[in-house]
């Protein structure tokens, strides 16, 4: 069973005209290191090898596991299936087991975090404009 990671989630981007749906970011889980990760997404799965991102390598040397931490995942989506909210899991994978994931919720519309209640984008802001 994998356990919650560390990481980020950089970019997601999707492409209507080839119906590529990209995913790129950072895992890592100290004491392991992975060799591949899986993107899993309404129930389906691509997997990629590990990367290694020297950025990522300099600003966490005290973690060595970090050198190749990086993923790159693109699954083929159809836009009718992506819907307002899509969950996705990144699962970082060592030797073909399930180590450390990360996951989160988004929308491609731009709206990738809840708007937040009116009263506090008046509080917050002076604002209570949608486009908060």
């Amino acid at each position: 069973m994998s356990e919650p990671g560390r990481g980020y989630i950089d970019s997601i981007h999707y492409k209507a005209a080839n119906r590529v749906l990209r995913v790129r970011g950072w895992l890592c889980l100290p004491g392991h290191a992975f060799d591949g990760f899986r993107l899993e997404l309404l129930g389906r799965v691509a997997d990629c090898p590990a990367r290694i991102d020297e950025n990522l390598d300099r600003e966490f040397a005290f973690l060595p596991a970090t050198r190749a931490a990086t993923f790159g995942l693109a699954m083929v989506v159809e836009p009718a299936e992506l819907g307002d909210w899509c969950q996705l899991r990144v699962v970082g994978v060592s030797d073909g087991r399930d180590i450390a994931f990360i996951d989160m919720q988004f929308r491609l519309d731009g709206l990738a975090q809840p708007l937040p209640p009116e009263n506090l984008r008046w509080r917050v802001a002076s604002s209570r404009a949608d486009s908060f």
